[in-house]
Parts: C-alpha cells; structure tokens; sequence
C-alpha cells in the first residue's frame, strides 16, 4: 500500500506568518528542542505538533525579549501574537492534512 502525504517546509510557514530571521531561529531552537534529529532529507512532524511548538517557541521569545534584553521596549517584535491569533493564522496557512518538514 502505498500512501502520499503532503508537507510544508517550516521556513514556509515561518514567512507566510510573517515571522523575522530572529524569531524564526529562536523557534527552531526553543520550540522544536524535543524533536531528534537523524541524517534524512526530510524530518516530518505532525501539524497539531509543529504548531504546539511554534507556540511555546514564540512565547519563550517574548521571555527573552522581556527578560533578557537591555532595552526591551526598542526590540518588541511588530507583531505581538496571542496565542488565539497564532493558532488560527497557523490553521489559515496548513491545512489540516499537512505534515511539517524541520529540515531546511
């Protein structure tokens, strides 16, 4: 039996959400920390999954932002989400079929 699934690249996912560079690289450190990485071209990851990491990987931004940062009110993103807008701006991008390709 053979099965055909369909996926989206994350970095495609980070822009069509609008996310920068920084925030971008601070999700793929923070929010996919669990997640094991071998040699394949390709680690795919559920959508529900993907986008429970992207939450926590953003919010643990704002953290470093709030607490570590000098000047915290000159590096507030231009976006600030709720985890409600994320959510459903996520849903607006994958559909509810797609995995998540980690590799980029």
């Amino acid at each position: 039996m053979q099965k055909t699934v369909t996926f989206l690249d994350v970095s495609e996912v980070y822009a069509q959400l609008g996310f920068t560079d920084d925030l971008a690289q601070h999700v793929d450190l923070n929010g996919f920390q669990k997640v094991s990485f071998g040699d394949a071209d390709f680690t795919l990851v559920g959508n529900n999954f993907a986008l429970d990491c992207i939450v926590e990987g953003v919010f643990s931004y704002y953290d470093f932002l709030n607490d570590e940062m000098a000047s915290p009110s000159r590096n507030i993103p231009e976006k600030l989400w709720t985890e409600e807008e994320l959510r459903a701006a996520f849903w607006r991008v994958v559909g509810q079929d797609d995995y998540i390709n980690l590799e980029f």
